[in-house]
């Protein structure tokens, strides 16, 4: 079996920082290593948990641990209408107006669970960014856009 068979694409949540084996923090010279929310992380083994010291970790393919209430699994949605807009966790049009391209595909938080706002229904994309789950569907798909990257 190929290691990349195996690998599961997960994201950073909250500020994280790296683990060894026995629950320590990782770094170099009294600074601790640590991974930013927003950021993409690959956990080996579909995200097989261990338990170090009676907490919850994922391995990382560069042989550190993470914290598993740190990280959500992502799957990418694509969207199918030519104008759809994103919107905050109230529901609003975010004052930027920034659109989804149509037939594009972007990762979707929480496993593209649908999320209702005042009876709505949408994917979470971002980072207090959501987009109308009528103008996009989930697709299984390796590669995907950052919807916290769009200005």
């Amino acid at each position: 079996m190929k290691l990349f068979n195996t690998l599961l694409k997960k994201l950073v949540v909250h500020n994280s920082y790296l683990y060894d084996a026995n629950g320590k923090a990782t770094g170099k010279k009294h600074k601790l290593t640590v991974v930013k929310h927003g950021k993409f992380v690959y956990v080996w083994n579909n995200g097989e948990e261990f338990r170090i010291n009676g907490k919850k970790f994922c391995r990382l393919a560069n042989g550190k641990f993470i914290k598993v209430a740190n990280l959500q699994t992502v799957k990418a949605i694509k969207i199918k209408h030519y104008r759809a807009r994103l919107y905050d966790k109230n529901g609003k049009l975010l004052k930027k107006h920034i659109t989804l391209t149509k037939g594009k595909c972007y990762w979707a938080w929480n496993d593209a669970k649908i999320v209702k706002i005042h009876g709505k229904k949408y994917y979470r994309v971002g980072k207090n960014r959501y987009v109308r789950a009528n103008k996009a569907a989930k697709v299984e798909i390796k590669t995907a856009l950052d919807a916290d990257k769009l200005k």
